[in-house]
Parts: structure tokens; sequence; C-alpha cells
């Protein structure tokens, strides 16, 4: 296997788990999405607009063109988030479809505001960008679930069932 092959790997569980946590909060309606809670965004709604909208943020990185993502609106939340989510996974597929092994190692970068210049090997962005989605993706699929909406297993293994691969010896 190389390393492109994994990294679109990877980014097939990234959107397949964020899906199941986003279908599993979206049962919940939008009272509950909205309300205060003990996550790091304070509400499930602002925690998975955050996953997503650092995704557009990084991917528009990854291409050499930062541009911050507009702020997630707090109506219409459900369908919002699918819309951006899509959006967004669509993004990174057609991304990392374009990929090349050269284009992995390349260094890429953004300035801050106050015009601090930083730059990143692409593929350290492009994990980077997979685990910040995982703790995130945690923290709003115990919330969920303490609801009574779990997203049920969303482990890597259980991706790769998903598709069909085979994982036992």
């Amino acid at each position: 296997m190389d390393w492109l092959e994994y990294v679109r790997r990877q980014y097939g569980y990234v959107e397949w788990s964020n899906n199941r946590v986003l279908e599993a909060a979206a049962a919940l309606g939008e009272a509950e999405l909205l309300k205060e809670r003990d996550v790091p965004y304070g509400s499930i709604a602002n925690d998975l607009s955050h996953i997503v909208r650092t995704q557009v943020w990084w991917l528009s990185v990854l291409e050499d063109k930062p541009e911050r993502p507009p702020e997630f609106p707090q109506t219409d939340i459900i369908a919002n988030l699918r819309r951006w989510y899509e959006d967004s996974h669509g993004a990174l597929r057609r991304f990392l479809d374009s990929l090349t092994e050269e284009g992995l190692v390349q260094k890429v970068g953004a300035t801050r505001p106050s015009g601090e210049r930083y730059e990143w090997v692409r593929w350290h962005l492009l994990m980077h960008l997979a685990n910040h989605s995982i703790q995130h993706r945690a923290e709003v699929g115990i919330a969920v679930a303490s609801l009574g909406s779990s997203p049920g297993d969303i482990d890597f293994l259980d991706y790769l069932a998903h598709l069909g691969v085979e994982t036992r010896p």
C-alpha cells in the first residue's frame, strides 16, 4: 500500500464516521442541538459546525488558497449541517483524488491576521485534520448517545466492515 492510498482510506473513514454522528445528532431535534452542554464549543450544534468549519478551513490551506469559512447559521441546523458536511466531504474527496504522492510532501501555508506566516508539509496537515475530527466527533458522539441517539460503533474496523473489507487473518 502506498501513502496516498492510506490517506484516501483515512478520509473515507472520516466521512463515514462524521455522517454516522451527524445522523445520530439529527434525531435529537434543533432544541437539543442548540442547548448549552458540557462540550468544548457549548452545544452539539456548535461542536458539529466546528468540525466541518475546520475541514473547510484546512482544505483551503491544503489547496494553497487559505480562506476562512463563513460562520455557521443558527437556524435550520440539521439542513445546514447536512449541506455543509456533504459539500466539505465532496471537496475533500475531489482534492484527494487529484493529489499525487509528490503533492503529499509539498509545503503549504497560511498567514495569520497578525501577518505571521506558517508552513506545513501537506501530509502533516492531512493527519492533523483527520485526528482533529476524531476528537470532536467522539465528544459529540458521547453527548448524543447520552441523550438516547447513539451513532453506534464508529471504529475504523467498523468502517472496513461497512466496506466489506475482510479484517481477520
